[in-house]
């Protein structure tokens, strides 16, 4: 494989990878947030959606660009050849801003599930404390009968 063949491979693979990311953490969402949080999981279905479309508008950018590039790479007129390298560059740097929000994305992933966590904690904790008030309401009752 030559290294044009490498690169356009390594593009798909990356969207793939990216692409099946944002499906598990939809999933994810789906199935793991709690009911009362709905507005929030909504927020943030529609988030991973956004990116998925993105991620998919971006692939088909790719693969347009390569198809264009081959087509375009028999013989250019030098100031085409640059235009077509502009292009290229932009393209790249737009992946990368891309990946940027990708790890954004993953991060508040992560601090979502620790708000869930602290959550199912406090709510635990909660619990004890009704559990030792109502223990000490019975002790104090029993002390006023006797």
């Amino acid at each position: 494989m030559n290294p044009e063949e490498n690169q356009k491979a390594l593009e798909q693979y990356t969207q793939e990878i990216s692409t099946e990311a944002l499906k598990d953490a939809k999933h994810f969402l789906e199935n793991s947030l709690p009911a009362g949080q709905g507005v929030q999981k909504d927020i943030l279905l529609a988030e991973v959606l956004s990116e998925e479309q993105q991620i998919e508008k971006n692939r088909k950018t790719i693969e347009s660009s390569i198809k264009e590039h081959d087509d375009l790479s028999t013989n250019l007129p030098e100031e085409e050849l640059k235009t077509l390298e502009q292009l290229q560059f932009e393209r790249d740097e737009l992946q990368k801003k891309r990946q940027e929000e990708n790890t954004v994305i993953a991060e508040s992933y992560k601090s979502i599930e620790d708000i869930i966590r602290m959550k199912r904690e406090t709510d635990e904790m909660r619990e004890r404390y009704m559990k030792k008030k109502v223990e000490l309401n019975e002790i104090i009752k029993k002390k006023k009968v006797i």
